[in-house]
């Protein structure tokens, strides 16, 4: 947790604060992705079936399995949500970091 003295600005501004790497940010959202999967399973299953053999139809045929499915995963995959899980690992990298001295 922040100290109440600093503000998120001023302990980025410090040279010692690590940010996360484009490969760890790619990691955190495979892992969103797949958390965002596992509470959407039944609406995933439910497209899965309705495109199965199928090609072009399939925009129109399963519009209403696909607007389910995003409707379910955009709660858990939004920016904010995004946002939110790379401010938490960064916190515990630089926690960890500052443990390490």
């Amino acid at each position: 947790s922040l100290a109440a003295s600093q503000s998120p600005r001023s302990i980025m501004a410090d040279a010692s604060y690590i940010k996360l790497s484009n490969r760890r940010k790619d990691d955190i959202r495979k892992e969103v992705y797949a958390q965002a999967f596992d509470v959407c399973h039944e609406q995933l299953r439910t497209y899965a079936e309705c495109i199965h053999g199928r090609l072009f139809s399939v925009v129109w045929t399963c519009r209403a399995e696909n607007r389910a499915l995003n409707d379910c995963l955009h709660p858990h995959t939004s920016k904010e949500k995004m946002e939110e899980a790379f401010g938490v690992a960064e916190r515990k990298l630089n926690e960890e970091r500052r443990q390490a001295r």
